[in-house]
């Protein structure tokens, strides 16, 4: 799992985006959305370049998957509050190649069945501080993992 350090210097959001946040102490949303992909990549080895491989086209992985989404936040106070999201975008496939692949340092054969596992979870945790608040909407600094 890969960690990602993020600061943005300043969020704005509004009533019409569904946060009044005068009254509200907490929020949780679950969701979904339809991923759409289509990855390129080669792992060099040292013998060389290694080979550039399509994951969906060579490897078998679904190019389409809906994927499901936490999101929410805690306000413990009227300026501060902690947001938090989590969603899951591994995928696994399973794929007799069609040529060689030169992976790094592995040459696989045409033939061969190559399984696929790639395990790619977010957890996104942020903590908001208010500047200006109006009944409908504020603007803040947010910074987060």
């Amino acid at each position: 799992m890969y960690r990602l350090f993020l600061l943005t210097l300043v969020t704005l959001s509004s009533a019409a985006a569904a946060d009044s946040h005068q009254g509200d102490r907490f929020s949780l949303s679950l969701g979904a959305f339809i991923t759409d992909r289509d990855s390129d990549t080669q792992l060099d080895g040292s013998a060389g370049n290694g080979t550039p491989v399509n994951l969906e086209d060579d490897l078998g992985l679904d190019t389409s998957d809906t994927v499901f989404r936490v999101d929410g936040y805690v306000r413990f106070s009227k300026r501060h509050r902690i947001d938090f999201s989590v969603f899951d975008l591994s995928r696994t496939g399973s794929r007799q190649i069609t040529r060689d692949i030169q992976w790094g340092d592995t040459l696989y054969t045409i033939d061969t069945v190559v399984e696929t596992d790639i395990d790619l979870e977010i957890y996104k945790a942020a903590y908001t501080y208010s500047f200006l608040e109006s009944n409908d909407s504020y603007l803040g600094a947010t910074a987060g993992l």
